[in-house]
């Protein structure tokens, strides 16, 4: 065992000299002493993946219908809140309409009249066809649009049946791109299948290829 007296010796020695020959078996190299900055550059693979919890998924979740026309063309294509992604003709959606329209019309009315348990029980009826007219992913404006069909119609309006669209435009939810894309012009849609994935500009994510070697991942905003 080495004791503190055992070591002395080697403090005091100033100096070890090496043969030539033994410092090039060892590899010895020998250059100026300078400050330099100690870094190092590593490239490894990374995959680039949304955020999860940013993705969106487009459906029509109140009928099925058939695809009429395609503002989408490809994956990966760049997308803004409120553009217009696909035009499709469902079952059911005039009837919503006229429904919506209805019971607007009809709330209105009685809101001016007075209000009693009639029009109570209206605005109830109105509520719910808010909420059934929501199952078609409408934006605010699209219900505004709706609303204002109703006040400027009346139950006479002949013409009403012209006004009211045929065919629903599906606009986006958010700003982004397309991740997904299920959906060509003539298919045949049912209610609550995923027409379109969307996912957002950022964060994104970057994942190591090879996740037994290398299991985290950390978010990367680009």
């Amino acid at each position: 065992t080495k004791t503190a007296e055992g070591l002395e010796p080697m403090r005091e020695m100033k100096q070890i000299f090496i043969p030539p020959a033994r410092q090039q078996a060892f590899g010895v190299t020998y250059g100026e002493a300078k400050i330099l900055p100690l870094t190092r550059s590593i490239n490894a693979p990374l995959r680039l993946e949304p955020d999860p919890a940013g993705l969106t998924e487009v459906s029509i979740k109140a009928g099925g219908g058939f695809i009429v026309s395609m503002d989408v063309g490809f994956p990966g294509q760049e997308v803004k809140k409120g553009d217009r992604l696909v035009t499709v003709l469902s079952e059911g959606w005039i009837e919503a309409q006229q429904d919506y329209l209805r019971a607007f019309r009809e709330s209105r009315r009685y809101t001016i009249e007075n209000k009693n348990a009639v029009f109570n029980n209206l605005q109830a009826i109105l509520n719910r066809n808010r909420q059934r007219i929501r199952l078609w992913d409408l934006n605010e404006d699209q219900i505004r649009d709706l609303e204002k069909l109703a006040t400027e119609s009346s139950e006479l309006d002949v013409n009403l049946a012209r006004k009211i669209k045929n065919n629903l435009e599906i606009l986006s939810p958010i700003d982004g791109y397309v991740l997904e894309k299920n959906a060509v012009v003539g298919m045949r849609f049912e209610s609550g299948q995923r027409l379109f994935l969307l996912a957002p500009r950022r964060p994104l994510w970057a994942l190591h290829p090879y996740p037994r070697k290398m299991p985290l991942a950390f978010a990367l905003v680009i």
